[in-house]
């Protein structure tokens, strides 16, 4: 039997609306404090939660290929140990260390199906780090609507490009969303002001 966790009371209503009886589980701002204070990397690196095939077979080796000359660090894997192979270097979950991976990635690309907001974002806006994703946020009348697009090497290869040719990647993004998540103790606040949160530099994959 499957048990259900939400990030939120709305979204328990509205499993049990269905008949599905779930949990609320805060998100804590504990574990974020450490990514405060990062500089900007020397160069263009790229972080990528990638934990699917979808990603290791085709966006990433195609990224890549089209940028050469940009590192892309991969994180979401299963393998223990770190590897690389070519410009792409696969950080194990053994080896992983969440400071030192801001620290060395200047944009972190993010895209989702299923998440209403993964935590990857969240810590790179801790980190003032620029980010490409798929999570659209509009402010809806009751507070924040998710939609998803599918996520594709043309259109990030496109955004990201403009974010690195443009010299953008060099600039830290806006301090207003660190500020903004260190002050939060649990995730359901997020639905209020968190449509705020994406523009500018948050650059969302059409």
């Amino acid at each position: 039997m499957f048990r259900h966790t939400c990030n939120t009371a709305d979204s328990r209503d509205e499993l049990k609306k269905s008949g599905i009886s779930a949990s609320v589980a805060p998100f804590p701002a504990s574990g974020l404090a450490c990514l405060v204070g990062l500089t900007v990397p020397p160069e263009p690196v790229v972080g990528i939660y990638a934990p699917t095939a979808h990603y290791h077979d085709e966006v990433i080796p195609q990224l890549a290929v089209q940028f050469p000359d940009i590192g892309f660090f991969v994180t979401g894997v299963t393998e223990q140990e770190s590897f690389e192979v070519g410009n792409i270097r696969v950080i194990g979950k053994g080896v992983y260390d969440k400071r030192r991976y801001y620290g060395a990635v200047s944009v972190v690309i993010r895209m989702t199906k299923h998440d209403s907001l993964p935590r990857t974002l969240i810590e790179a806006m801790v980190a003032r780090r620029h980010i490409i994703t798929n999570v659209r946020m509009p402010a809806g009348e009751d507070g924040v609507e998710l939609e998803r697009t599918e996520p594709d090497f043309r259109s990030i290869s496109k955004v990201l490009d403009k974010l690195i040719s443009g010299g953008g990647w060099k600039e830290l993004a806006d301090e207003k969303r660190q500020k903004f998540w260190l002050g939060q103790s649990d995730y359901g606040k997020y639905r209020e002001t968190v449509h705020e949160m994406f523009q500018d530099d948050i650059v969302i994959v059409p």
